[in-house]
């Protein structure tokens, strides 16, 4: 295997944000290195902000669960597409 890299290495592993041309607002993962990285918390968000901003990267604000009414409110899990305390909700 001398000169060559292996057709299933890290470097196949989509593991950067970019533009997503095709779609408004979006970001997509790529086999090229910029400057957000999938294991960055926060740089989805921060790629989205950097085509489509100016966004707000604080994170928001945590609601007291007591005090949701219906729809709900959940802290997303997916930590690479969110800030921590960011909240998804089902409307």
């Amino acid at each position: 295997m001398s000169g060559t890299w292996p057709a299933k290495g890290s470097g196949v592993v989509l593991s950067y944000f970019d533009k997503d041309w095709n779609k408004e607002k979006t970001c997509k993962l790529v086999s090229w290195q910029t400057p957000w990285s999938l294991y960055s918390l926060g740089d989805y968000k921060r790629c989205v902000c950097n085509y489509d901003g100016p966004c707000d990267l604080t994170p928001q604000q945590v609601v007291d669960p007591a005090k949701i009414e219906k729809p709900t409110c959940f802290e997303y899990a997916a930590q690479f597409n969110y800030l921590p305390g960011d909240r998804v909700c089902d409307t």
